[in-house]
């Protein structure tokens, strides 16, 4: 059965993330931005106001929308949040420390943080 999201921790995840890829502001891309976090998780993000399609997916306007070997594992906005699979494998806690592991290995190939 799916749980709550923890948002505030998913977002953070995020946020870091998308900084590190330096992705950000979404709606700077054309259509939905998508990132194949690891082997199971893909994240695609629709900052743009409208429904766009994604594969098989509409994603709704300003939604995060999350894959997990090809299935559909969650769907959320910063607004009203959402819900996450909780599986054995596939659960919050999970793509909750594969985001910090890509966060990781985004950081890695760029280099440190330069401040000016």
């Amino acid at each position: 059965m799916p749980s709550k999201i923890d948002l505030d921790v998913v977002l953070l995840k995020i946020f870091e993330l998308t900084k590190a890829l330096d992705a950000m502001p979404m709606s700077k891309h054309e259509g939905c931005w998508e990132h194949r976090i690891d082997d199971q998780y893909t994240l695609v993000c629709n900052g743009h106001k409208e429904p766009l399609e994604w594969g098989c997916q509409t994603v709704q306007p300003y939604h995060f929308y999350v894959e997990y070997s090809g299935w559909p594992f969650a769907v959320f906005n910063p607004a009203t949040g959402g819900q996450i699979g909780d599986g054995s494998m596939a659960n919050a806690d999970a793509f909750i420390a594969a985001m910090e592991a890509a966060t990781e290995r985004a950081q890695d190939a760029t280099g440190p943080e330069r401040t000016p």
